[in-house]
């Protein structure tokens, strides 16, 4: 760009000359920094909720393992014990 410029004239002051898409990806980089940064929360956010519902469902499930047997022999269809833990 500099000679193509010189070439012209070669009083013009040239510093400095960068692409356009140089110019974007400058302006872009902290967004985009700030953008992986919420994801990474976010995504960490949803892995940490996960494993507590799990643990919950774990722990309430734990907890009523004779309950559920003993409906289970009584002749409980299994979509019925999993309504009552999912609805507890």
């Amino acid at each position: 760009m500099k000679k193509q410029i010189w070439s012209v004239d070669s009083q013009i002051p040239v510093s400095d000359v960068h692409t356009m898409d140089d110019l974007i990806a400058v302006s872009l980089a902290q967004q985009r920094f700030n953008m992986l940064l919420l994801g990474l929360f976010a995504a960490l956010a949803l892995i940490l909720a996960a494993v507590g519902i799990y643990g919950a469902m774990a722990y309430a499930v734990n907890q009523r393992t004779h309950e559920i047997g003993i409906r289970t022999a009584l002749g409980a269809q299994r979509r019925d014990v999993l309504r009552l833990v999912v609805r507890d």
